[in-house]
């Protein structure tokens, strides 16, 4: 359908309530811009808008060995970054309509240091959108950290995911911050950066 909306041509916003209903219709509406002159003629200027309803995600989360990615995800941004030192990446993703579509979901194995991987959502009339994972496998950064008796400790990515040891060590990204929690009785926080280098293990007391 076709409907009218006025509005002043100083006017940065519009606010289209109930514009659309929910599914993948669009909609063709007028947008009509007036102006009044200090002749006091009023000027006019008519334009014909249409919207065009593209289906999207509503969630999109990545992890490695089980542990979660930073991706901060937000629908109408198609492309991501991200940093794992392991050789398989799940993907997890949401469609926002029920009768959408997903592919390039589950577990993608990387077969260089760097790959770009392909989630595509569709709506049963056709269109389609895509998100992009730039995804970057890098040498870890081995740590290892020297724990008082008594204490115990939790290592935190920037997705609010703890990072489990293999045999005692931490392998983290290098250039990415974590949360260190150590728990005795009370407990407390420290940050603990990682370098570039990842060329020897490091201790943190």
């Amino acid at each position: 359908g076709s409907d009218m909306c006025i509005r002043d041509r100083n006017s940065t916003a519009t606010s289209l309530t109930y514009l659309l209903t929910s599914g993948m219709e669009g909609k063709t509406f007028a947008l009509e811009a007036q102006y009044t002159g200090s002749d006091g003629y009023t000027q006019i200027q008519s334009y014909d808008v249409t919207v065009t309803r593209v289906p999207t995600l509503k969630a999109l989360a990545a992890t490695a060995e089980g542990t979660k990615l930073p991706l901060e995800f937000a629908p109408n941004t198609r492309e991501y970054s991200l940093k794992t030192v392991s050789s398989t990446v799940d993907i997890d993703a949401a469609p926002f309509g029920e009768d959408y579509t997903v592919t390039g979901t589950g577990a993608v194995q990387l077969t260089g240091d760097t790959q770009d991987h392909m989630i595509q959502v569709a709506a049963p009339n056709g269109e389609q959108s895509t998100y992009t994972l730039h995804i970057q496998k890098v040498a870890s950064v081995p740590v290892t950290l020297a724990v008082p008796s008594g204490t115990t400790v939790q290592v935190i990515n920037g997705a609010g995911s703890e990072i489990a040891p293999v045999d005692g060590i931490y392998h983290l990204v290098p250039g990415e911050s974590y949360t260190c929690i150590a728990t005795k009785n009370t407990w407390y926080h420290c940050l603990l950066y990682t370098s570039d280098a990842a060329d020897e293990a490091r201790s943190v007391d």
